[in-house]
């Protein structure tokens, strides 16, 4: 079992209070890993496991529940709690035809509402999953669920909601958002154990609420997405900014100099042109059993292996190269000037016009109520 937050801290309680009335968000990357100690009727197991079951990272137990409502009641703060939408809800289901991950399935979920019930802990939001856009950036193996398939994991929940919790409300996506991107794409790398095609997604969260609408499906109440206009320094990206530059031009000057050097050593000449071979000269175009049978000289050996090393160096100084220079547009470290930027408040610009495009579709063609934003 984890420690838990020590959410008996006084002054923590103190300083919640003032905030209130106010939501508490339970949630983040563990939230797609974590296993609910409770049995499917949503009372503590006898036994609360040590190690997580299969497909599971970390185990929350009644206790951690407990102390967390307890903290919530007692400052007046209402929680909105992510549940898991990773591998281990979907494990049993056979994988969509499209190449998404099996259907989330709501058993663990289930159970978490009824014991959240019986506690009176004050969940009045319920989402699926955190950020699934980038779910195959942080699973193993990578978690890909495609937005229309993600619409109907929701409908699942909300089917869950109005049996369990019908006062509460569902929020979704909860898609990453980056101000010098855009909303982040969701890529699935291509594999060869086991065989795998790559997929792309794009504009996830309008795609979620489109889906739902064109089909009638149970939808979120509310529209989310996360936000990220800077790094603080607790993230290893905005820790690695600084030295990106410097790294960046080495490399490029490294890759510079080794594709120099590879193109120097692999002296060929132009193709249909004889060229000497050990000690005779023949066309390299033409039939390479007319060639003379000897070897080549050590001296030609050692420049061709040094071509090879000289090309490899320029290769791997070139991909730290474009990585340095793709950390350097990509991440903004947090300063008093970050959210002043033109770029970045364009972005966010035309990302709230497609938002409320997507909250209008839904509205209009789902079946789960109204949309929040």
């Amino acid at each position: 079992e984890r420690p838990s937050f020590d959410f008996r801290n006084a002054r923590l309680r103190n300083l919640c209070r003032a905030l209130a009335p106010a939501y508490l968000r339970i949630g983040g990357t563990e939230a797609d890993r974590v296993f609910y100690a409770l049995s499917e009727a949503g009372e503590p197991l006898e036994h609360t496991p040590l190690v997580p079951p299969p497909h599971y990272g970390s185990v929350l137990t009644p206790s951690h529940l407990r102390g967390l409502g307890a903290f919530a009641n007692a400052v007046g703060l209402d929680i909105s709690f992510a549940l898991n939408a990773g591998w281990g809800p979907r494990a049993g289901s056979l994988v969509r035809e499209d190449g998404s991950a099996s259907a989330w399935r709501s058993v663990q979920a289930r159970a978490l509402m009824r014991f959240a019930a019986a506690e009176a802990i004050p969940i009045r939001v319920w989402e699926l999953g955190n950020e699934p856009n980038a779910w195959p950036l942080f699973h193993s193996p990578p978690l890909y669920v495609s937005p229309e398939h993600h619409a109907e994991d929701i409908a699942a929940l909300a089917l869950a909601r109005d049996d369990e919790s019908p006062t509460a409300r569902i929020s979704a996506p909860g898609t990453a958002f980056w101000p010098a991107m855009g909303e982040v794409p969701t890529l699935l790398p291509p594999s060869l154990f086991p065989p795998r095609w790559p997929r792309l997604a794009t504009r996830f969260l309008p795609r979620v609420a489109a889906a739902a609408a064109a089909r009638r499906l149970p939808a979120a109440d509310i529209l989310t997405w996360h936000y990220y206009p800077a790094l603080s320094d607790r993230s290893i990206l905005a820790r690695l900014w600084p030295a990106s530059k410097p790294i960046g031009l080495a490399a490029a000057a490294v890759c510079l100099v080794a594709g120099m050097a590879a193109t120097m050593r692999l002296d060929l000449p132009p193709v249909g042109e004889p060229f000497l071979f050990g000690s005779g000269v023949y066309d390299y175009c033409g039939d390479a059993a007319d060639a003379p049978n000897e070897a080549y000289p050590p001296a030609a050996m050692l420049r061709a292996a040094g071509a090879l090393v000289a090309l490899l160096v320029a290769c791997a100084a070139g991909t730290v190269s474009m990585v340095c220079l793709a950390l350097r547009l990509l991440v903004v470290p947090i300063d008093q000037q970050t959210l002043r930027r033109p770029a970045v408040l364009d972005n966010c610009k035309q990302w709230a016009r497609q938002v409320m495009g997507a909250a209008e579709v839904q509205a209009g063609g789902g079946s789960g109520g109204g949309s929040g934003v």
